[in-house]
């Protein structure tokens, strides 16, 4: 279990996190928001690539910003910004990358094969990643942060210029280890989410404003709902998921 508890980060006057608190249990999870609601801060902080300035974060209580380096062993996180070797194809950079990560030589060859199916990697293999386009940046990506097997996964813009195809084959492999992983996508499309079961966190001015499950489970209304959003918030989450829809037909 993923434990966040009061988390803040500022930025000078700016509080990019203030008081956040949840709970997550492996699967997957939304989280969504208007520009600057904090959704990169707090991918970034619970996954040790920032430091809070208080609050805590436990991963199965473990104390995540207390156990760095030992904790990157349990958590993956890819950036919006997809930082690959550019020198490298395809094939290299993950076979590297994968080494680096410890991982042997034929579990390598067998995981590259694996995700290369999953997320149709192989027509690109012999590319160098430096000429790739940004939706062949990002499916590389998320291959790279899905090498090993992690307790959490956390990716920032997870569809963020892949096609309607290949947004489709990134949450099938999302779904594929959510039993056992938290997958959390920080995502200005949930609505590419809407057929599998997960946990939506809406965010806005770094204050968690809503909480609560989504999927063809909770479509019913039989599920609990949270309380009332604000006009505001509830006009910015139902404009998500409108342009959402209209964007995918």
């Amino acid at each position: 279990m993923l434990e966040v508890e009061k988390l803040v980060r500022r930025y000078g006057d700016t509080s990019a996190l203030a008081g956040v608190s949840f709970s997550l249990n492996p699967g997957i999870c939304a989280v969504v928001g208007p520009n600057g609601a904090g959704k990169t801060t707090l991918l970034r902080t619970i996954t040790g690539a920032e430091c809070a300035d208080s609050g805590s974060v436990t991963l199965d209580g473990m104390d995540v910003h207390a156990s760095i380096p030992r904790i990157f062993r349990h958590i993956s996180y890819l950036s919006d910004r997809v930082p690959l070797y550019t020198d490298l194809s395809v094939e290299d950079h993950l076979i590297y990358r994968g080494r680096l990560r410890g991982l042997a030589p034929l579990r390598i060859r067998a995981r590259i094969r694996h995700l290369a199916e999953a997320l149709d990697l192989k027509p690109i293999f012999a590319k160098r990643t430096g000429s790739l386009s940004a939706g062949q940046r990002k499916r590389v990506g998320i291959a790279d942060a899905m090498l090993t097997d992690v307790r959490v996964l956390a990716i920032d813009e997870p569809f963020e210029g892949l096609d309607a195809p290949h947004a489709a084959l990134a949450t099938t492999a999302f779904a594929s280890i959510s039993r056992h992983t938290l997958v959390i996508l920080a995502t200005h499309r949930p609505d590419l989410l809407s057929n599998i079961p997960g946990t939506c966190l809406v965010l806005a001015s770094g204050v968690l404003v809503a909480h609560f499950p989504f999927g063809p489970d909770a479509k019913d209304g039989g599920q609990e709902h949270p309380a009332p959003l604000s006009p505001r918030i509830a006009d910015a989450l139902s404009a998500f998921y409108s342009h959402g829809s209209e964007a995918a037909q």
